[in-house]
């Protein structure tokens, strides 16, 4: 939060396995929202150092 505002600071690695994210998708799946919560749309794509070329991803809600 800055100014009372929520702001995207960037991805971290879950360290979930594939069948617990799965998991968590489907009880997250009624808490998608429209309208993105954050002041300025964040750029999912963005590469990182660790990351330097992610795969295409799109942000959803």
């Amino acid at each position: 939060m800055e100014g009372g505002k929520l702001v995207y600071t960037g991805k971290v690695g879950t360290g979930f396995s594939v069948k617990k994210q799965e998991e968590m998708l489907r009880q997250f799946k009624p808490l998608l929202r429209k309208k993105q919560p954050f002041t300025q749309e964040p750029d999912v794509n963005k590469p990182s150092r660790f990351r330097p070329d992610p795969p295409k991803a799109e942000a959803s809600g």
